[in-house]
């Protein structure tokens, strides 16, 4: 037998083999649904407090809408590199994705959980997409498709715009939990962080107080606590910029502040505002504070 017959026989065996282990494994499988939920990336709020490194980190934050029944199916083709939402009244998204993961993450509503990722677009260039696949024990099946990618880099905020959450039951032929996986369902949480919510990536630190900000800020002494989110609707400012400019706020409000006093920092074009409604802001806030207590 030549040289080249020997190779050719190899090769032939080593692809014998790596699709007898899965490598080459390219599933084609349908997940229909009855109906599903919309969240819309609304902004970013604080998450953590870091009052000695003066950061605080962010998390992204949506707006949910009501369930809509609007039944359909997505269907995933892996050999194609597609995955397709297809309703029942005839609309249809075409996606092509460039990247696929698989892997075993810990989740904190449902603990161990087999993920698989889909990411990248529509074929009409509309907007990026993803598709992420949850599997639980048991055989239930979780979806969620992410449209229209979000990067806030001044609050770390990397996420999507909006979540449909479809309604889906057991998971398709082809889609399993690795038997592997089942007797060890307390094992440790992987290296890659689970995220909070699937398609929305955790706040990275912010720097605060900077240059421009204290140029734009005004500052009043405090002596009785004033509830920020009552501050916000009298005075019609953002909230995320209150927190940020007075990260360490909270322990002033919880008594456990370094001074009996607190440099409140606001809006320069709202001080006036604050002013004028400062005492029925104490007043008010003192109601509220007491039944929290």
């Amino acid at each position: 037998m030549s040289p080249v017959s020997y190779i050719i026989r190899f090769a032939f065996c080593l692809l014998c083999v790596a699709q007898g282990a899965g490598v080459y494994a390219q599933r084609v499988y349908e997940i229909p649904f009855s109906r599903y939920d919309v969240s819309t990336y609304a902004g970013a709020v604080p998450a953590r407090v870091d009052a000695r490194a003066a950061t605080i980190w962010y998390r992204p934050e949506y707006a949910y809408s009501d369930m809509e029944w609007r039944p359909g199916t997505l269907l995933v083709d892996e050999g194609e590199r597609t995955f397709v939402v297809k309703w029942e009244d005839g609309e249809i998204w075409t996606c092509r994705y460039q990247t696929a993961y698989e892997g075993m993450e810990t989740d904190k509503g449902w603990g161990r959980v087999n993920r698989i990722y889909y990411r990248g677009a529509r074929l009409d260039g509309k907007f990026d997409s993803e598709l992420v696949i949850t599997l639980l024990p048991g055989g239930e099946c979780l979806t969620e498709i992410c449209t229209q990618e979000v990067k806030d880099p001044y609050y770390g905020v990397h996420t999507w715009n909006t979540i449909h959450v479809p309604e889906t039951k057991a998971c398709p032929p082809g889609l399993y939990w690795p038997e592997e996986e089942r007797a060890h369902k307390e094992a440790p949480p992987t290296e890659r962080e689970t995220r909070e919510v699937f398609c929305g990536k955790p706040g990275r630190k912010a720097p605060i107080l900077d240059k421009e900000a204290l140029q734009q800020m005004a500052i009043v002494r405090l002596v009785a606590p004033i509830s920020l989110r009552q501050l916000t609707r009298a005075l019609d400012i953002k909230g995320n910029e209150l927190y940020l400019w007075n990260y360490d706020y909270p322990q002033y409000v919880a008594g456990s502040y370094a001074t009996s006093y607190y440099s409140l920092k606001l809006p320069k074009d709202k001080l006036d505002l604050f002013m004028a409604r400062k005492k029925e802001l104490e007043e008010k806030s003192a109601a509220i504070l007491k039944d929290m207590k």
